[in-house]
């Protein structure tokens, strides 16, 4: 199994964790040396290994000179394959569990994060003093899958989430299985839905495209790969399978009988950390032989499958690579797969696993986060993404995590009175869950439209809360919470619609033109034509033109649409978005609650160009429904749609046509959910039915006057001075607000978003750094937050001193 052996000391370590590395990757395995050295229990209580596959001719040597002097490389007698990285987890397992016979525990990881392994030893000891020494368990950051296709073997299709429960896992899997309940009767409908997929090809695909007048397939990028351009409407005899058409895998998974129907929804532990008890360790280990169900065996099945004998062919000189496997080096997720081995072995055996959550955002992080406040502490044990040995990750988590541990207090119970498991029918509905338990919001519960609500908040909600700093609470628009009329008032504002307005009366696009400096032409195409060029405008003044009429189009127009006698709470800053002609997508799949927004706010998304396709957003009707189509609408038109808890995102954009469009958000004031991180006169502002602004946030205010008033800004009265001093370098710009009355001086800022090489450096910081004698602010927001400008740009900002 390893062609290096085990270091001449005999030691006793608590915990084994293996790293699963490249032969080339030595940087990153010393990096990792270097840091977890500096803890007492390095390579005594947690014996840390590099879990390598036989290096090829050009890396053998530098391997065994490193393991001469290192000593801690395990090298498996397998050769180096996508399809083998989940493999790797058990023979390490296999391995570790004869090398080290004392470990109570066997953990695996990748390479390209910071472990505070003092951290992971105290836990683990922890779980041993709360489930027992004896008891099958797997720690991690507990995930979930709907499906396995018994054919691809695919392990992995689609995201269910970060939450510890299989509530969008469950919800998919009905769906799965109301489209299989739809086809299985009639014979005739599959055959003529499988016809349908796009994703056919030859002569197969070529006559079903004659057939129905789909356009061949073709490349789309990757926000897009999963959506099915007009299937839906060529399954209306098929409703169950249309509102799967989302995600094309799935819907063929089912129409092609490809579908393990006696698995439930599985879970698993996210990759780069995780850990099981020796008990269950063995279990794994011992099933690798397994005739015909055993890991090695499903490996081998999985190498002969069409997509395995393409990669083979790719790998020959002169081939090209495989646009599939061009980005992945595991296919599918090793993570996933390991899984899949764990509910399979403990299902054959029938044992009962303890599943131990290692929280998101608490424990566990899959990405750099650089916040104070959301970060790394001494409660966190993995800091995934640090990919280069000299990236800023390793120093942040290691500085930001050296203390003592904090431990994590966690509930153990049944899995399904946990609340974890929620299919039926389920065998691991029977196995120990320890973490938070997700019940209690709902014993009360007993309507099915409670159950509903609790399900989106469970979904949508709950996997974020620690990192947004929340608690998960019943939806506070349950029945027992609002009155009928609030209820029915918000029921029928979350369905999807647009709304058309006087752009003569509501001049948005000439106020968005002024604010970003350029002219207003004299007809709306010129207007639209400027628009539809912008490339690098990077800044937006705060001019009371733009106020004036942002705050009139919520008067007339958002405050009548709502309908609620108490008023709104509106977006105090709207948010200005520019998707340029053939640029990439910006950002993910996403809804808004897994960033810490209440389910009851609503989304007003509004065009300043005609938008439709590529250009446009995509969402869904419904939270769960799948069925993704983009906005189509024009200057004159807003979409109203409920972002918090419906999936939405960006595709490339491969039109010829920049989209430039405001959004904000808005909750009816009788629905506003108290205890989120978004405040009343922080990032909400109140407008009463009558359409008036109360003085909510005169705290900030004073304390903005009296900074001014010191720095000489303004008089005692508080109006701008008439000769303020001059600025420092580089020049102001010139101060448009100063002959506003106060009030006019706090309304809302226009916000850019822009990626990030669309803005010269030097542009950039000369646009962070103007501000005007009256301090008319400037704000830049970058949409890639983990890039080092971005980190720059926020300090500029933020920084007293800085505009």
């Amino acid at each position: 199994m390893a062609a290096g052996a085990e270091p001449g000391v005999a030691i006793q370590p608590f915990v084994a964790l293996g790293l699963l590395s490249a032969n080339g990757n030595q940087p990153r395995r010393d990096k990792i040396r270097e840091t977890a050295s500096k803890f007492s229990s390095y390579q005594t209580t947690v014996a840390l290994r590099f879990v390598l596959a036989a290096p090829e001719a050009s890396t053998s040597s530098a391997v065994a000179a490193e393991q001469q002097l290192r000593r801690d490389l395990v090298q498996l007698n397998i050769s180096d394959t996508p399809f083998r990285c989940g493999f790797k987890y058990v023979l390490w397992f296999a391995h570790a569990h004869g090398a080290f016979p004392a470990a109570q525990f066997l953990g695996a990881g990748d390479d390209d994060a910071y472990i505070q392994i003092a951290h992971f030893e105290a836990d683990l000891r922890n779980v041993v003093a709360q489930v027992g020494e004896a008891t099958p368990t797997l720690w991690g950051m507990i995930q979930w899958r709907s499906h396995y296709d018994k054919v691809t073997h695919d392990t992995s299709t689609g995201f269910m989430g970060w939450g510890c429960a299989d509530g969008q896992a469950a919800s998919v899997r009905r769906r799965m299985l109301a489209c299989e309940a739809e086809v299985a009767p009639h014979p005739e409908l599959r055959a003529r839905l499988v016809g349908l997929l796009p994703s056919q090809t030859g002569s197969a695909a070529a006559a079903s495209a004659e057939d129905t007048a789909v356009p061949p397939e073709r490349a789309r990028t990757k926000a897009a790969r999963d959506i099915a351009p007009g299937l839906v409407a060529r399954l209306q005899d098929a409703p169950a399978c249309a509102a799967l058409s989302a995600n094309e895998k799935r819907l063929a998974a089912v129409l092609k009988q490809q579908v393990d129907w006696t698995l439930p929804p599985f879970p698993l532990p996210n990759g780069p950390l995780f850990a099981v008890s020796r008990p269950l360790g063995e279990l794994v280990a011992a099933e690798i032989d397994t005739p015909a169900v055993g890991s090695r065996a499903w490996v081998g099945s999985l190498e002969r499958t069409p997509l395995a004998r393409r990669y083979w062919a790719s790998t020959r000189p002169g081939a090209k690579p495989l646009p599939e496997l061009a980005k992945r080096r595991c296919w599918p997720n090793s993570d996933s797969s390991l899984g899949l081995f764990v509910a399979q072995a403990a299902i054959r055996r029938s044992v009962r696993v303890t599943l131990v959550n290692s929280p998101f955002g608490v424990q566990h992080f899959p990405w750099p986060i650089y916040s104070a406040e959301r970060g790394f502490t001494n409660r966190s044990i993995i800091f995934h993404g640090a990919k280069r040995p000299e990236s800023r990750a390793w120093r942040i988590a290691e500085a930001m995590g050296s203390g003592e541990f904090i431990p994590l207090e966690r509930t153990c119970g049944r899995c399904d009175e946990m609340g974890w498991v929620t299919f039926e029918p389920s065998v691991f509905r029977t196995w120990r869950c320890c973490g938070s338990a997700k019940t209690n919001a709902t014993k009360a519960r007993t309507t099915r439209r409670e159950k509903k609500i609790f399900e989106i908040e469970a979904i949508y909600f709950y996997p974020y809360r620690h990192v947004m700093g929340l608690v998960a609470r019943p939806s506070l628009d349950a029945p027992e919470l609002l009155d009928d009329a609030a209820a029915a008032n918000l029921h029928r504002l979350r369905s999807q619609a647009n709304i058309r307005y006087d752009t003569a009366r509501h001049p948005l696009r000439p106020a968005v033109l002024q604010c970003l400096d350029l002219p207003v032409g004299d007809s709306e195409a010129l207007d639209e034509a400027r628009l539809a060029t912008l490339q690098a405008q990077a800044k937006a003044q705060r001019t009371s033109l733009f106020n004036e009429v942002y705050w009139s189009f919520l008067r007339e127009v958002v405050l009548q649409d709502i309908g609620d006698p108490s008023g709104i709470l509106f977006q105090r800053d709207p948010t200005f978005r520019c998707h340029v002609a053939d640029g990439a997508a910006t950002g993910r799949r996403h809804c808004d609650s897994e960033y810490g927004h209440q389910t009851t706010e609503l989304n007003y998304w509004l065009p300043l160009t005609r938008v439709c396709g590529s250009n446009s957003l995509y969402a869904e009707s419904a939270p769960g429904v799948g069925d993704f189509e983009p906005f189509e609408a024009q200057y004159g038109e807003v979409v109203r749609f409920w972002g918090a808890s419906c999936m939405h995102y960006t595709t490339a954009n491969d039109s010829s046509s920049t989209r430039v469009s405001i959004d904000f958000r808005v909750v009816p004031r009788s629905c506003h959910q108290e205890g989120t991180r978004f405040t009343i006169g922080g990032f909400y502002l109140a407008m009463e039915a009558d359409g008036s602004v109360p003085d909510i946030d005169s705290r900030a205010r004073l304390v903005n006057q009296q900074r001014r008033k010191r720095d000489g800004q303004i008089t005692e009265l508080g109006a701008c001075m008439v000769n303020p001093p001059p600025p420092p370098s580089p020049p102001s710009l010139p101060c448009q607000m100063c002959a506003l009355p106060a009030p006019a001086r706090e309304l809302p800022r226009l916000v850019v978003h822009l990626r990030v090489d669309l803005v010269p450096r030097d542009e950039e910081e000369a646009a962070l750094k103007q501000r005007s004698p009256c301090e008319c602010w400037v704000r830049i927001d970058l949409t890639c937050s983990s890039s080092k400008r971005f980190q720059d740009a926020e300090s500029a900002v933020t920084t007293p001193g800085h505009g």
